[in-house]
């Protein structure tokens, strides 16, 4: 839920900008989709499960169900990798510019660089966050890849969609310090 009596121009944003702590993956992303609006972004809207069928062949992955629903309803943000940033410099992506890190990166040398696949950066590829895809399909960790390092910044998707409408730093820029 956003606190109305507080806008973006107030020096407490986005401290008020509150997110329930929540399994609901729907309700985070609800609290996204607001979070994303009230910076004046729009939302690219659902993905077709066609295009998310096609994206999982294309790969060879299945999409754990917190990610998939992401794409289903939100789906990056309009321009979202061509210049559309959050007011951290942060662009989420479309489905349609997601790929794994060994093709987005081809010179990457972060080992299992075909399990992590990319769905924004932060300042025009400063870092990116990715998740990387378990041999399951289940479990969804997001890391900041600052190639080749990455460092592990939330425990599974939704995780990191709330604690990135909370702002936190350690998911919204990691510790440098750690993979120096």
């Amino acid at each position: 839920m956003y606190w109305k009596g507080h806008s973006r121009e107030s020096p407490e944003w986005p401290f008020f900008f509150l997110v329930a702590m929540t399994d609901s993956i729907q309700d985070t992303l609800g609290a996204l989709s607001e979070f994303l609006r009230a910076q004046g972004l729009v939302p690219h809207g659902g993905a077709s499960e066609d295009e998310i069928v096609a994206f999982e062949q294309r790969y060879n992955v299945r999409l754990p169900a917190d990610v998939r629903a992401y794409f289903a309803r939100v789906n990056g943000v309009v321009g979202g990798r061509d210049g559309a940033w959050d007011d951290e410099m942060i662009a989420l992506w479309e489905l349609k510019d997601v790929r794994p890190l060994s093709e987005e990166v081809e010179s990457c040398r972060t080992p299992e660089a075909d399990r992590y696949l990319v769905f924004a950066d932060w300042s025009i590829w400063a870092h990116a966050y990715a998740i990387h895809l378990d041999t399951t399909g289940t479990e969804t960790p997001v890391y900041i890849v600052f190639n080749p390092q990455v460092e592990r910044v939330a425990d599974s998707f939704n995780d990191f969609l709330q604690r990135y409408v909370r702002r936190d730093p350690a998911v919204v820029f990691g510790t440098p310090s750690a993979t120096a």
